[in-house]
């Protein structure tokens, strides 16, 4: 009898998350998908993931909070407590928030954007530990390549919370391994997600002139990039950033 895998999904609704879930997603697997509190849900994207996936279950809360992300992760235990540990916990938490010049911070400003780039997916990863397999477990956290350089054009304040959470991947792969949890990260570019908003074309744009692959990326490139990461295939991969920029960087 086949085993079946447990996939834990945090970030899910957007479109790297969807993507991710969507490859993940066979008749081997349950999925579980966790999405914000304001989020709506696509219900046709989701019954694609029900149609591949063995089992599945999606709840909804406040990840920026403890108590929220508590709620949460009872619900989950509720509702899938047959299923065991999870072998792979992805979180692809993240948003932008409103461009503004350094010289234009605020104390909420800033608060807004740490608490959606940083706090949320580490307090979900903090709090859902136990819920990893040990050992043999895999976290796969998504920050930016703005957390390695820096990023202009209003958006500091995002880029040094990226690159909190890509400390984040260092300092739990050094306290996850006595657990056999492997932690990893992945630092997209140039994606073609909403997630640019109103930038999206100049993105496009963008990406053609600076990467080598004269392209912006898609959710799909990253969705197959953490599935890799995640699989058996990358046992000797741990506490890492790898970067999927299409050559930007260079």
């Amino acid at each position: 009898m086949e085993q079946i895998e447990n996939v834990l999904i945090a970030g899910a609704s957007g479109e790297i998350g969807r993507a991710v879930a969507l490859r993940l997603a066979c008749s081997s697997r349950r999925i579980a998908l966790v999405h914000g509190p304001n989020t709506q849900v696509d219900e046709v994207w989701y019954q694609s993931i029900a149609a591949k996936a063995a089992e599945t279950c999606i709840v909804g809360g406040n990840l920026a909070d403890d108590q929220g992300v508590l709620d949460v992760l009872q619900v989950l235990e509720e509702r899938t407590s047959s299923w065991g540990t999870y072998g792979r916990v992805i979180t692809c938490i993240g948003a932008t928030g409103k461009r503004r010049a350094i010289s234009e911070w605020s104390g909420s400003y800033l608060n807004e954007i740490l608490r959606n780039n940083f706090i949320a997916p580490a307090l979900f990863i903090g709090k859902s530990l136990s819920l990893v397999s040990q050992p043999g477990g895999c976290i796969v956290i998504l920050g930016s390549i703005a957390g390695n350089t820096g990023s202009g054009s209003g958006s500091a304040a995002y880029s040094c919370a990226k690159a909190a959470l890509h400390n984040l991947v260092y300092s739990l792969a050094k306290e996850a391994k006595d657990k056999g949890i492997r932690v990893v990260g992945l630092a997209p570019g140039l994606i073609d997600t909403d997630f640019h908003g109103e930038y999206r074309e100049r993105a496009r744009d963008n990406a053609k002139k600076a990467t080598m692959a004269k392209r912006i990326g898609s959710a799909e490139e990253i969705a197959a990039i953490v599935d890799f990461l995640s699989s058996k295939h990358c046992e000797y991969i741990w506490g890492t950033i790898v970067t999927a920029d299409g050559g930007i960087l260079l």
